[in-house]
């Protein structure tokens, strides 16, 4: 298990890198949101890696609160794409963009409690995974750069769904799972910036 999270590990950070270090990631909110959200799921991967060797609460702590963290920024992202991909007439105000921030406050309360708070945020995972999909669809009608995120979120769904409802021996599913989320994190990276020159060329014409 340890090696396929270093796997996602590198391919998050190699994300990262393509989405923000390689793009003007100030003048860029979409690049600066997303960023931040992958930055915080690699927090969240890196004390997956740790915690079996250094057991600590503090890490453990960190380590939750980086996954939470992480599924609102990305919802930010996925708002502000939502919101700018329509009409100005249709746009709803920019400060609602920001409504995923509450998340992790809603995650106070159950914190302790290990299977909740897992499954809360995994629901907070589902809710991106299938807004992705609902976008990148809406959008591929009229364009096909969004082809790798739409093909990226669907693995996703497939690994999320695969994670709660096993459907092969252990080792199988455990192998299918992280192969689909290390796939539709490198489709990911390999279509972000194409995507959103398009949205950004769209909304200049």
């Amino acid at each position: 298990m340890i090696y396929y999270l270093i796997i996602i590990l590198i391919a998050l950070g190699w994300t990262l890198y393509k989405i923000g270090y390689k793009s003007d990631i100030v003048s860029h909110k979409y690049h600066l949101f997303f960023s931040v959200g992958i930055s915080f799921y690699i927090l969240f991967v890196l004390g997956q890696i740790i915690i079996p060797f250094i057991s600590l609460d503090t890490l453990q702590f960190i380590t939750d609160w980086s996954r939470t963290w992480g599924v609102a920024w990305l919802l930010v992202g996925l708002f502000l794409i939502n919101r700018n991909d329509r009409p100005p007439v249709a746009q709803f105000p920019y400060f609602l963009v920001f409504i995923p921030l509450l998340i992790p406050f809603s995650y106070l309360p159950l914190h302790q409690t290990v299977f909740i708070k897992d499954l809360l945020v995994s629901l907070y995972e589902m809710a991106a995974i299938v807004a992705s999909i609902t976008i990148f669809m809406h959008h591929l009608l009229k364009k096909a750069e969004s082809l790798f995120l739409l093909i990226a979120s669907g693995l996703f769904l497939l690994t999320m769904i695969l994670w709660w409802f096993p459907l092969f021996s252990s080792n199988l599913n455990n192998f299918l799972v992280y192969l689909m989320l290390i796939g539709g994190i490198i489709l990911f990276s390999r279509g972000f910036n194409t995507y959103i020159n398009s949205l950004q060329s769209k909304q200049l014409t």
